[in-house]
């Protein structure tokens, strides 16, 4: 993937959303992702966004290693894009 590319993905239902201090210790997936510093931004979606699903998703924005601008090193992006649909 190029360096410049942004990877937007919206994780499967266990996952969506858990991107919380819990879900961060233990080294898992999304520990790995921060500490790495891929993850560049978690958008919250509201609920019945998805035909069938009436839970609330997030969307992950993560670029390569390495790819962020030096401003945007070491910080991750939050938006709550709940009301805006």
């Amino acid at each position: 993937m190029p360096p410049s590319l942004r990877h937007p993905r919206l994780p499967p239902p266990p996952a969506r959303c858990g991107l919380n201090a819990h879900s961060l210790r233990g080294g898992g997936i999304l520990a790995n992702l921060v500490e790495n510093d891929i993850l560049e931004a978690v958008i919250g979606l509201p609920q019945n966004l998805f035909y069938g699903t009436g839970i609330p998703a997030c969307m992950l924005v993560m670029r390569p290693k390495g790819a962020k601008s030096v401003e945007r090193q070491g910080k991750v992006l939050f938006i709550n894009a709940d009301a805006e649909y």
